[in-house]
Order: structure tokens, then sequence, then C-alpha cells
């Protein structure tokens, strides 16, 4: 058993210390700290000197306080460590991200003496150790386990909760959107079909209407429908196809003023031919036009700093897969500029998934949230060693998480995995969840619905998986716990599939609330209101 000692100012790290001695009491260490003296005979100064030379691991949290002094000359965090420092004790520094972390402006060091003494005390320290950031409890937490683990075999295996910690950095604070996107805008066009399989012959029926699509674009509807504020960055043509898609994305609400309008005949908007057939299976052919041309005309109307600025006015930024690599890189430049307090959730795609791991690491690196087809996970992970299509969808998500660990990618991640059978479209198996950071945590499945309907009408799947997605970030914006944002995402994802088109049959707030507490016995959380 190690005896640990943590070192801090105390006011402004309450939270901080609790995360961290939630850490120590994990493994049955014993946590010493200022919260546990008590009333003794001697002095603090002496107090401190004595449990410092009884622990074996200090633990150091400089905050942006410098916090009360001895005597008017040292503070106690500062007398703390250089006691450590004189008694040869290991020393484990952590200081405040403070460009990225949260505080209360009365938190901040006022004394202009004390904001000098603070400055000398971190430069002191990293003069003597390599200092570790942080920019939350939890995500301290993280790192002081981590850091222990390497040193202290028994703390290895600790993992902290990454949903916790995604909780955690989801800011209630009032900003101009709840989730902003930036993605491909599509106008989809349906061919229906017996069945879809190899040398197949038949006669086809055509749908001569035209529906609004983009995987980002559907999920804001679902989004928009429920009353969550939402943004979109994308590109059309000034053409019927355009106009059509701006007033389509106007109706659900979402703000289309950083949708980009090209007047050009040399290319189109962006448009798909979808065939399905009776089994709810289907292929989508992709004619990407002008969303190909997205990063160019983003840089030549000088609106990339106006996106990178809508996305810090979110608490969610949502990325959806164009078809070329140069908007990978162009999304990967915007997320990179947000602070790491941000959530950043990706629907990756086919096309995405097919460029392979590597080429989409950049984003990947800051991707809290993804979603996938299982195929398309497939896809991107069948070029791990490890990899056999035998294993269970639980370890094939898990080697996602083995692949971060290998290259050193330290976010939080929610994995969501859409496993549908086509002769059996919906289940209660449709949604699967794997949550962690190095390894896979915990993985769930939505619930059994608890009054599953004699008859589910399927008409067409196409936008289920994008309704899915705002059906679990709207769990995720109302603190829903990851089971019923599970539940909320395989609800939404169901409804969608009533009808042609991606973002034809949604929820209003109202009538997600009763399915709810219809099939799961539960309300809607009132956070948003």
């Amino acid at each position: 058993m190690k005896n640990i000692f943590i070192s801090s100012t105390f006011s402004d790290l309450i939270d901080y210390r609790k995360h961290i001695e939630d850490v120590i009491k994990r493994y049955g260490d014993l946590f010493t700290g200022m919260e546990y003296f008590g009333a003794r005979s001697i002095s603090s100064k002496e107090l401190c000197i004595k449990e410092i030379k009884n622990c074996d691991i200090i633990i150091l949290i400089i905050g942006i306080r410098y916090g009360s002094k001895i005597d008017t000359v040292l503070s106690y965090t500062e007398m703390e460590y250089n006691t450590a420092l004189s008694e040869k004790k290991k020393i484990y520094p952590f200081i405040i991200d403070s460009d990225n972390a949260k505080f209360n402006y009365s938190d901040f060091e006022s004394n202009k003496i004390n904001q000098e003494a603070l400055k000398n005390f971190i430069k002191k320290i990293k003069q003597n150790y390599t200092v570790e950031k942080f920019c939350s409890p939890s995500d301290l937490a993280t790192k002081v386990a981590i850091v222990l683990g390497k040193n202290f075999p028994k703390m290895e295996n600790y993992s902290f909760n990454a949903f916790e910690e995604l909780f955690d950095r989801l800011s209630k604070d009032s900003y101009e959107y709840d989730v902003y996107s930036i993605g491909a805008n599509n106008v989809d066009r349906y061919i229906k079909l017996d069945v879809i399989q190899p040398d197949h012959e038949c006669e086809i029926e055509m749908n001569s209407n035209f529906y609004g699509g983009g995987s980002g674009s559907n999920t804001l509807a679902v989004l928009g429908n429920l009353g969550v504020n939402v943004g979109i960055s994308g590109i059309v043509v000034k053409d019927n196809y355009g106009n059509f898609l701006e007033k389509d994305l106007a109706s659900f609400k979402i703000d289309t003023s950083e949708l980009i309008k090209v007047d050009t005949s040399k290319t189109f908007t962006g448009r798909t031919t979808i065939l399905i057939d009776n089994y709810f299976a289907r292929t989508i052919l992709v004619e990407p036009g002008i969303n190909n041309e997205y990063s160019y005309y983003l840089n030549q109307y000088d609106n990339f700093n106006t996106v990178v600025n809508k996305c810090f006015q979110s608490r969610i930024i949502h990325l959806s897969s164009f078809s070329s690599e140069s908007e990978i890189l162009t999304q990967s430049q915007v997320i990179t500029k947000l602070q790491k307090t941000k959530l950043v959730s990706f629907t990756p795609g086919q096309l995405y998934c097919n460029f392979g791991l590597l080429r989409i690491k950049p984003i990947l690196e800051r991707t809290n949230i993804i979603f996938f087809y299982k195929k398309q996970l497939e896809t991107l992970i069948k070029e791990l060693p490890e990899y056999e299509d035998s294993l269970r969808l639980e370890d094939k998500i898990n080697l996602l998480f083995l692949w971060k660990k290998r290259n050193h990618l330290d976010e939080p991640l929610i994995i969501v995995v859409k496993n549908r059978n086509y002769k059996d479209s919906f289940s209660e198996k449709y949604v699967n969840v794997g949550i962690g950071r190095y390894q896979l945590e915990s993985y769930h499945q939505s619930s059994s619905l608890s009054e599953l309907p004699e008859h589910i009408p399927t008409m067409d799947t196409t936008g289920a998986g994008d309704s899915l997605v705002g059906g679990m970030l709207y769990g995720l914006l109302n603190c829903e716990d990851l089971k019923k944002c599970a539940n909320y995402g395989f609800m939404t994802a169901l409804n969608a599939s009533k009808s042609l088109g991606g973002r034809t049959e949604l929820y209003t707030k109202n009538e997600l609330s009763k399915s709810l507490k219809k099939y799961f016995k539960y309300h809607i959380n009132q956070v948003l209101d």
C-alpha cells in the first residue's frame, strides 16, 4: 500500500483533488491531503512536513493561484514541494492548461506579487521535472492514473471512465449552437428494385421526387426538429437543387449562414442515386460535384476563420464525410484549432473508411464520438494485424482502441456501431456502443423494447443511421446516461425509416417523448429547456 500526498492550493482545485482521491482509493492506497488534517497539536507547517516525510509519492497540482503563504514568504504548496525535493521523494507535477481549462473569474490570482511568485514557482518546477498539463478534473485523474500505472504495477489497468469525462467536458454554458456540422450536402434520388445482388436483372421503379441528403445535414435535421440550436458549413451550386437544399435545411431551423453558394455552370450541386430493395439493402451512388471543391471555396471566400469561430460557439462539432482528401485536411485543420474541452463527433461513412486509418488519423486524433455501420468499421480496421472476420463485434471495436493506444491518441472515445440484419432491419442489437480511451472499458447494446410493435413499417433505411446520430447526440445534450442515449438513437433511427428520404419522418420533441415513454418507460430530461 502506497501513501500518496496531494500538494496543491485548495479552493480553486477542490473538484480536481476529489477526482484524484477517487483514483487512489480504487486501488486501496492511502490518500493524504489537507482535507483530512483535522485538529492537531502541531502547526500546519510542521504537520505538512511530517506527512510529506511519511509519504511515498507526491502528486503536485499547480492551478491558477499561488496559495496561502507561510510567514509571508512561501506558499504552503511551494514549501511542500521544497520539502519533498529535499527528502528525495517521488514527485509527479501537473500544471493547469490555462488556455483550455474552465475556471470562475474569482479563482484567478489577483495579487500581482503572488502572480509573479506563481510564475517563478512553475519555472523552478520545470527546471527539475517534465510536467504534464491538464484541462479538467477527469482529464487530470486519467493522467495521474496513467503516470502511477507506469511506476506501480497494481495501478496499470486503471482507466478513468471516458463517458464521465466527456460529460465533464460538455459545457452547460450558453452558446450560439448546441451542434455545428461540417459535411457534404446532396440531393437524393431513389430507384426501387426487388433485390440487390451480382449478375441480377430486374425491372426498376423510379421515384420522380428528390429529397434533401448529406449525412451531417440529416443529423442536424433530426436535432433541429427536436428544438436544438444547430448550424452547418457546406457548399452547393446556385441551381435548382442548391436552392432546394438551402430551403430544406432552413425548414428544420438549421442556420445556413455559412452554406457556401457558388454561381457556376462548370459543376453541380452534389447528388446521390440510391438503389433500395425489398430486404432493406441499398447501394448509394455518389456524384460529389461541388462538394469536392468545398476546401477551395472556403479559402477563396476567406471563410475558414469564420467556420472556426462558429465551432468555438458550439457545444458539439459534428463532422461527416466528403469524397476527397482535401476536405479531410480542412476538417482536421478546423478541429485542431479548438479547445480540448470541445466535443467532436464524426460520421466517416464508407467513403472515408475506404481511405484507411492513416489518412483519416488527423480527424481521429481529436474525435470523441464516432459512428459506423458494422461494414464500415471492418473496412477501417482490416489493415490491423490482429483483425479476423470471425472476431465478435465487441472485439472488433476494441481493435480500434488498441490502434489508438499504439498511436498515442489519448482522447476519450465513444464508438457507436450500427449492426443491421437486412432480413430483420431493426432489433434491439441495432445500436452497439463501446467506450474507453486506450482499451474498451465498457460495451452496451440498446435495450430490448418493453413493448415491441407487431409490425415496424420500414420503407427506406437511408436516413436511419444519420437519425441515430441525431438521437444519441440529443441524449448527450440532455445529460442522459449512455444506455438512454443508445435508446434515443434507436427510436429516432426507427422512425426515420418509415418513409423515403433521409429526413422525411422526424420526431418532434413531444413525439419522441411519447415514444420513449411507451417503449422504454421513461421521459426526456429537460436540460435543453
